[in-house]
């Protein structure tokens, strides 16, 4: 472990708050994840910007992006890792609303970066809550888990909200329930960038803060059991949303949300949801990207609906779509496997978390059917329309890379006795019920969109449902949305508006000529004013040097004043006459 600290920042408590980095197990696994996932991205990017004029403003973007997440998984204090936790959000913002002059594109970067502050409020309260019980040394991850047994039997209340309040922070980051709804939209930036920020980068800094400090707050059971639910609610629900999803990068993007679930329920055993984060970079990159290249090639369509019959056009396409949807789905020997049946296994321990267990996977059998769903509709479905497929040197051999990379991805997790235990556990396990249900379901899932057998099986309000995925945006925008919109609109008309630029700026001119008017008599140019005047002032020293009691001098320099005055006016019309 190496700890460097870089500048003293913030001075607290005679002492500082530095800009310091923590190089360790954790913060180089993520770095490696970071730097890995993103020059991959990068090198498929030269192929799919290539004729974008904002090329090189593109790559800027991207490698600021990389910047800041570097900052936010090697930061040693949660006030360096607010500076990365903040950049990546400044990031996200510029690189979804690359293509601003399309508005919905704009205003989706608007509800991600407006809907990440809202988390950002949540981790600073976090913040001021471990700094006021840790006499300001808390901000300091080391030093805040040194103090894990005192500050839970002295502050157990102040731990507990501190911790609450850390995971609604991570609501904004990492897409929970409520405050998931930008990360759908965020898909109008550049597939790229939705490879990004899913992957590796963004949506995984909620769950690296609770690698990072979650031994402290996972130890209250309240805590651990609002994630759970929280997250258990966020996957299942999402996955239901992707059902009725037909934009490609919408459904990969409820996907992400969904697993994302997944690896906070991991927390219980924190190992499991590391895993999950790794294996899950490398899959998603690979179903991002993969979506990517079809749809760079198809001239921009991205509904599902509107392609069809791939397969036969681009094995690449197809294959590289295929073996993530195969690790997605959990199907062995794939990396999704091992480290979403290690999440289940691990949710063991009270009946609570069995029917955590239960309702994961029951949403993994659901995640089955929305994305084979995609690959009918893809790869599969008959289509009118013909189209083309051009090669790209470099889109493609990141395609065959993370493809490579996805199948071998196990083995960085774990040794190949490790995995085959694993396996043969599973085998003979009652999650291999599971397994062989999520095989099953896969060619239930073709057959029945082979047959249109899904066309004439209709429920009108469970499809209208999904179709509103479940109303939260329509909730979102009630109670939230049109609320601050309202405010901002009478805070314009009444008080900008009517009080500021018709009254109230005319009320201040006059206030201030008045005032500037009284003063103008001092500057009259006459010299012996002037030197009236010096004499006041020096005659009020002079008394203040002899008495403190301000009442006396106002009192004595008004009486001189006055005095002064009078005389003067008699010399000047003795002068006169």
């Amino acid at each position: 472990i190496v700890k460097s600290e870089l500048i003293s920042w913030i001075p607290v408590s005679n002492s500082f708050i530095n800009i310091s980095f923590l190089a360790d197990e954790l913060s180089l696994k993520m770095a490696m994840i970071v730097t890995g996932i993103g020059a991959l991205i990068h090198f498929y990017s030269i192929g799919y910007m290539w004729e974008d004029k904002k090329y090189s403003t593109y790559f800027a973007y991207l490698n600021l992006f990389i910047f800041f997440m570097l900052v936010l998984v090697l930061s040693a204090n949660f006030l360096t890792m607010f500076v990365g936790w903040e950049g990546v959000g400044l990031c996200s913002f510029l690189l979804i609303g690359f293509w601003y002059h399309e508005f919905y594109r704009a205003k989706a970067a608007q509800k991600a970066f407006i809907t990440n502050r809202i988390g950002d409020l949540f981790f600073i309260s976090a913040s001021i809550i471990i700094l006021s019980i840790t006499n300001f040394s808390g901000l300091d991850f080391q030093s805040l888990l040194g103090q894990k047994n005192i500050l839970l039997s002295n502050y157990p209340e102040l731990i507990t909200l501190a911790g609450v309040f850390l995971f609604l922070s991570c609501c904004g980051k990492s897409a929970q329930i409520p405050l998931y709804v930008w990360l759908p939209d965020a898909m109008a930036g550049p597939t790229p960038v939705s490879a990004l920020i899913h992957a590796a980068t963004m949506v995984t800094a909620g769950v690296f803060l609770f690698l990072r400090v979650g031994d402290i707050f996972l130890s209250i059971d309240f805590v651990k059991n609002f994630i759970l639910t929280i997250s258990c609610l966020t996957a299942v629900l999402t996955s239901l949303m992707a059902l009725k999803e037909y934009n490609i990068k919408k459904v990969l993007a409820y996907s992400t949300i969904s697993q994302l679930g997944y690896m906070f329920c991991g927390l219980v055993v924190p190992y499991t949801a590391f895993d999950h984060l790794f294996t899950h970079a490398f899959f998603k990159a690979l179903l991002f990207l993969s979506a990517g290249y079809i749809i760079h090639n198809l001239h921009h369509i991205e509904d599902i609906r509107q392609m069809g019959g791939l397969a036969k056009k681009s094995k690449i396409a197809l294959w590289s779509f295929l073996i993530g949807a195969l690790a997605l789905a959990g199907i062995p020997p794939l990396s999704g496997f091992f480290s979403k049946e290690n999440i289940l296994s691990s949710l063991s321990g009270s009946d609570y978390q069995k029917f955590i267990m239960l309702m994961l996977s029951a949403g993994s059998i659901i995640t089955t059917i929305y994305i084979f769903r995609v690959i009918w509709f893809v790869f599969f479905k008959n289509s009118e329309k013909e189209h083309k497929f051009h090669e790209s040197a470099t889109m493609d051999s990141t395609l065959i890379l993370l493809s490579v990379l996805t199948v071998v991805s196990p083995l960085f997790i774990a040794s190949p006795k490790q995995l085959v235990e694993s396996f043969l556990h599973t085998v003979s396990s009652p999650f291999v019920i599971l397994v062989l249900t999520s095989i099953g379901t896969i060619f239930a899932v073709l057959y029945i969109y082979s047959k249109n057998i899904a066309e004439k099986i209709k429920c009108k309000p469970i499809e209208t449902l999904l179709e509103n995925k479940f109303y939260v945006d329509f909730m979102v925008e009630l109670l939230v949305t049109m609320p601050l919109k309202m405010t901002a609109f009478v805070a314009w008309y009444f008080i900008d508006n009517l009080i500021i630029e018709k009254k109230g700026l005319e009320g201040i001119t006059k206030i201030s000529y008045k005032i500037a008017k009284i003063f103008s008599y001092l500057q009259s140019g006459v010299v012996n004013n002037y030197a009236f005047l010096m004499i006041i002032g020096l005659y009020g020293i002079l008394l203040y040097s002899f008495s403190a009691n301000a009442t006396t001098v106002i009192l004595a320099i008004l009486a001189f004043s006055t005095f002064s005055y009078v005389l003067n006016k008699l010399i000047l019309k003795e002068e006169k006459q």
